[in-house]
């Protein structure tokens, strides 16, 4: 223990470094100033520590600084000085808000003694709301993310003060020993009651609930479902921060938030829990399996609901369905095609990417989706050559194991093109065609003459003192966002009546993007980019296909002699959607949107068959293929270079036979709404339904019901230096 002459000494300094760093306390004694300590001791809860400072001109109230021998002796949010034995506040110093290390957190004055800059939270409103939607109220305060990390572990400092989010030493009071259950946090009572001025007597603790998790990114790949007699839409996705599978479900009539999002797949079933037990993940933290991406969801007039999507870790095709309405509980995810882990036997493969779900005639429900890879057994990984576009069905309409699907096979398939050189080359290296051979090759400076265009001087590996040469170098022509193969992007759909065999079920059309291609002049894979589409004349488990159809791309009319042809050089048919309408629909009951990123413009092709490499129409003009969108302002509008529309489509028939289509306009990044008029061949509005609080439109997916057409998206944005926030919204609007 100090002795009393050492704790005079130290008081006075303390008082007198006090003083001349300007630190008060708060003291409400105004004009001649105090006049004595009494009076300052009301000031402060009657505190024995309390004082009337003379020195001060005026006489200002003061507080002797709380002795201490350990932190137990100091109010919570308080340490013990360990060589003057003098209690002061702790909390995290800042400067600005982004100094500070949890999400919600703001830089601003807090502390007693002694005040100064330090993170904390905005207060809870009275109602216990707050004005950021990216937190919540817990304990008086809006977090944006459990306090103290979810709990205090260490038994010296079990308390979690909200207000610092720092663990503090238990107060004496006996609700501060006791040990809270699984989500939840203990906490003091009153959150203000801290620092250099708490009222000891009155400190309690509780055990408050964990703040539920605060999701940033569950957004993507995402895709809407909603049918007549349906208050709800159901929109599924996949959560980017934990890698999981979400469903939100939305009330038609308040879309602004989800009513409820349940975590389907990929939350492990132990973990550490970080937030409300009840809320999203159950409170979960920990990452589990990477499951969830490319969702499609379809749902039955009955109201079962289907999700097809990517296993990320396992390169498989998942599926997952509810029948009997909201109050029925989820199937057990299960494995249709793929392997489980990467390399077991038997291995389909890398498969599952894009993938679209849809129910037949009859309601059975069959999956479209892109296999990126086969089973490599030299490298003993799924990263093999062939790709394909394949096709699953379902032996019954509502399928519980994997034993209920059929996995029918492959609709087309293409091996990749190998790398140029076997892959890439050392950073001093070139690839290079050096006669028949495709091999890396030092490069040169000493070449004796200049090296032609196309051409790199380097170490020629088949001379015998490997001379300095010209050789033609060689680039992968790989589009290096979107894997090499055939089957892309895949939109199935189901169409009766002629031609289909099956009337009763309906017969799968496809239409989907290649990226390779067999060039016809010499036999060779190579980049192609094309639009295709497949249509069998019977469904079911057996479907009979039709030969794939190119629709546009590949070749393109020759400008310089008529009736000729040339190869394309257009990279022409990414993001196709499809859309089927009614027998005698205008145009044709066959729809296929998509994107022309060389001519910058979204497209739709339109018959009642397929047609291969069908017509580009004049405006207003006859042919199979009619521009939609030309990224072009109209004749109303403010001029602007011209846009990419189309990124991103989704289109449906409306009941009056016209086309209504949502997309991303890649430029402004916003979501587009644009009507399509197959009588008059022309579009005949385009709005935004979405401006840019960030980059909008990304995965857009519709659902028209009864005459409204629902329009989901997610927005890419970063709310702030510290937090990426990417919301889903759901839009709304009237179609013809």
């Amino acid at each position: 223990m100090m002795s009393p002459l050492v704790r005079r000494a130290l008081i006075a300094a303390f008082i007198a470094c006090v003083s001349i760093s300007g630190c008060k306390c708060g003291s409400k004694v105004v004009g001649q100033g105090c006049q004595s300590d009494d009076e300052c001791k009301a000031e402060f809860n009657n505190s024995s520590r309390a004082f009337c400072d003379q020195s001060q001109n005026p006489p200002t109230c003061e507080l002797h600084p709380q002795k201490c021998d350990t932190a137990n002796d100091c109010c919570p949010a308080q340490v013990c000085n360990a060589t003057g034995h003098y209690c002061f506040d702790k909390y995290t110093p800042c400067t600005q808000d982004s100094e500070c290390p949890s999400d919600g957190q703001v830089c601003k004055e807090i502390g007693v003694f002694s005040k100064g800059l330090g993170c904390t939270w905005n207060k809870c409103d009275a109602n216990g709301g707050c004005a950021d939607p990216s937190t919540t109220c817990f304990n008086h305060y809006c977090v944006g993310t459990p306090p103290c990390n979810g709990g205090c572990t260490s038994p010296t400092s079990p308390v979690c003060v909200t207000t610092t989010n720092l663990c503090t030493p238990a107060p004496k009071d006996s609700t501060c020993a006791q040990t809270c259950p699984t989500g939840k946090v203990l906490v003091l009572t009153n959150p203000d009651n801290i620092f250099d001025t708490c009222v000891e007597s009155t400190e309690k603790c509780e055990c408050d609930s964990l703040p539920p998790l605060i999701v940033h990114d569950v957004s993507r790949y995402s895709s809407i479902a909603g049918r007549n007699g349906d208050q709800n839409l159901y929109v599924s996705a996949y959560d980017g921060e934990y890698g999981d599978l979400v469903l939100h479900t939305f009330d038609k009539n308040s879309l602004d938030k989800p009513t409820k999002t349940e975590w389907l797949d990929g939350v492990p079933t132990t973990c550490k829990i970080g937030g409300d037990v009840t809320g999203p993940r159950g409170g979960c933290v920990t990452p589990g399996p990477n499951v969830g991406q490319y969702t499609s969801i379809a749902e039955s007039p009955t109201g079962d609901l289907y999700i097809a999507y990517y296993d990320v870790d396992n390169g498989d095709l998942k599926f997952i369905a509810r029948y009997g309405g909201p109050a029925a509980s989820w199937t057990t995810p299960v494995t249709i095609d793929g392997s489980t882990p990467v390399g077991s036997s038997p291995s389909n493969g890398d498969v599952g990417l894009y993938a679209s779900i849809a129910l037949d005639k009859t309601g059975v429900p069959a999956i479209a989706y892109f296999r990126r890879g086969d089973f490599n057994a030299s490298s003993g990984a799924e990263d093999g050559p062939s790709t394909g576009l394949v096709y699953a069905y379902a032996k019954r309409t509502q399928p519980l194991t994997a034993a209920d699907w059929q996995v029918v096979g492959d609709v087309e398939a293409l091996n990749r093109p190998p790398p140029v050189c076997g892959g890439p080359c050392p950073t001093n290296q070139l690839c290079v065609q050096d006669g028949a051979l495709q091999q890396c090759e030092y490069k040169s400076p000493s070449c004796t003459a200049a090296c032609g265009t196309g051409q790199a001087c380097v170490l020629d590996q088949n001379t015998a003192n490997a001379s300095p040469a010209c050789r033609t170098t060689l680039n992968d022509d790989a589009l290096p966002e979107l894997p090499r193969g055939v089957g892309l992007m895949p939109q199935l759909g189901f169409i009766d009546g002629t031609g289909c065999n099956t009337s009763d079920k309906g017969c799968p059309v496809i239409a989907y993007y290649a990226s390779i291609g067999i060039d016809p002049a010499d036999g060779k894979t190579k980049s192609i980019p094309q639009l295709k589409a497949v249509l069998a004349t019977a469904g079911g488990a057996a479907p009979v296909w039709g030969t794939p159809v190119v629709l546009d791309g590949a070749i393109d009319p020759d400008p310089q002699h008529a009736g000729q042809t040339v190869p394309s050089t257009r990279d022409t048919g990414r993001w196709p959607s499809l859309a089927i309408g009614p027998v005698g629909a205008a145009g044709g009951r066959i729809a296929i949107a998509f994107q022309d990123r060389t001519s910058q413009q979204l497209l739709i092709y339109q018959d009642d068959v397929l047609f291969a490499h069908a017509s580009h129409a004049p405006p207003g003009g006859s042919g199979l293929i009619h521009v939609v969108d030309g990224g072009l302002p109209d004749q109303s509008g403010t001029w602007h270079p011209q846009s990419f529309p189309g990124a991103q489509t989704s289109i449906a028939f409306t009941a009056s036979g016209k086309i209504a289509l949502a997309y991303q306009d890649a430029t402004p990044v916003d979501l587009i709404f644009s009507v399509y008029d197959p009588s008059a061949l022309k579009t005949i509005s385009r709005v935004t339904l979405q401006p840019s609080g960030g980059a909008a439109g990304f995965w857009p997916h519709m659902a028209i019901v009864s005459g409204t057409a629902y329009v989901e998206s997610a927005t890419i944005k970063a709310l702030s230096a510290k937090r990426v926030i990417n919301p889903l919204h759901v839009a709304q609007t009237q179609v013809p």
